[in-house]
C-alpha cells in the first residue's frame, strides 16, 4: 500500500486522478495538491482561505491533503489543513490514514502532532497494518516512540516478517530495475557513463506494476540508486539500513548493496 502511496505522491504532480467530476475543479484540486506536495504553505493557504478548495479534498482513490502533507513531512501545512477542520482520521479505500503516512516516512514531529488532534493509532488495514507497524517497517525509532507513549503495541513477529517481505520485494525490484536500465542503453545506444532517468525506464517495465507507478522509489519509499549505464542499480542507505535485522545486512543485497 506504502509503495502506491509513495507513486501517488510523484504521480500528482502530473496526472492527478479526477477528484471532482468538473474539470474546473479538478484542476483546482490538482494544483492544491502540488502546492502541498512541493511544501508552498502561502499557496496553500491562499487557496484554502479563498474558498477554491476544502481542507478535505481528495482523489478518486481517497487520498487526502493532509495525507500527502502528511507523508510529504510538511508540518506548517498539516497544522493548517488540521486547523481549516481536516479529519485527521479520514481514511482511504485502503484504510490508510494521515497518521500512517507520517508514521511510514518517519516525521516524528507530524506524527505526535496528529496524535494530539485526535489521531487514531488503533485504525488498521485488513492485512494488519497499523501506524505503529509503519513506522517499525522504516526504523523510524522516533515516531514509533511517539505511537507507543500513546498506547500503541505491534507483535514483534509480525514485523520481522513485514521486513522480510519487504526486503525480498525490494531485491525483485532492484532486479527488474536493473534489466530495465540494461535495455534503455540497449535500445538507445547509450554510452557506460549515461544516466538514465526514471521517467526512461518506465517504458520497460510492466505497465500497472507498483514498480512502474513508484516514481523510482522502493517499498519504503525511498528512491532507487540508479547509477550509470555500466553501474548496478544500489539499494539505497536508508532502506538498507531499516531492513538490517531481517536480512543480516550487505550479504542479502549481493551486488545491489
Amino acid at each position: 500500500m506504502f509503495a502506491s502511496r509513495s507513486g501517488f505522491l510523484v504521480a500528482v504532480c502530473c496526472f492527478l486522478s479526477p477528484i471532482s467530476p468538473s474539470f474546473a475543479q479538478q484542476s483546482t484540486n490538482t494544483m492544491f495538491m502540488v502546492y502541498i506536495l512541493r511544501g508552498e504553505t502561502k499557496s496553500v493557504e491562499a487557496m484554502l482561505k479563498g474558498g477554491a478548495v476544502n481542507a478535505n479534498a481528495k482523489d478518486a482513490n481517497g487520498t487526502t491533503a493532509l495525507m500527502a502533507a502528511s507523508y510529504g513531512g510538511h508540518k506548517d501545512i498539516v497544522s493548517l489543513l488540521l486547523d481549516q477542520k481536516a479529519d485527521v482520521n479520514a481514511a482511504d479505500e485502503e484504510n490508510t490514514t494521515a497518521l500512517m503516512c507520517a508514521a511510514f516516512r518517519g516525521h516524528g514531529e507530524i506524527v505526535k502532532l496528529l496524535l494530539d488532534k485526535g489521531g487514531d493509532w488503533k485504525v488498521a488495514q485488513p492485512d494488519g497494518w497499523t501506524a505503529l507497524a509503519a513506522a517499525k517497517l522504516g526504523g523510524h525509532k522516533e515516531a514509533a516512540k511517539f505511537l507507543e507513549d500513546a498506547g500503541a503495541r505491534v507483535d514483534g513477529e509480525f514485523i520481522k516478517k513485514l521486513q522480510k517481505d519487504t526486503a525480498v520485494k525490494i531485491m525483485n525490484e532492484l532486479r527488474m530495475v536493473d534489466a530495465a536500465k540494461d535495455q534503455w542503453a540497449l535500445e538507445n545506444n547509450k554510452t557506460e557513463t549515461d544516466l538514465p532517468p526514471w521517467n526512461s525506464l518506465t517504458p520497460y517495465i510492466k505497465t500497472g506494476s507498483k514498480l512502474a507507478t513508484s516514481g523510482g522509489n522502493d517499498r519504503l519509499g525511498n528512491p532507487f540508486e540508479i547509477g550509470t549505464v555500466v553501474g548496478r542499480v544500489r539499494i539505497n542507505p536508508s532502506s538498507k539500513e531499516a531492513l538490517k535485522e531481517s536480512t543480516g545486512g550487505d550479504g542479502f543485497w549481493g551486488p545491489y548493496s
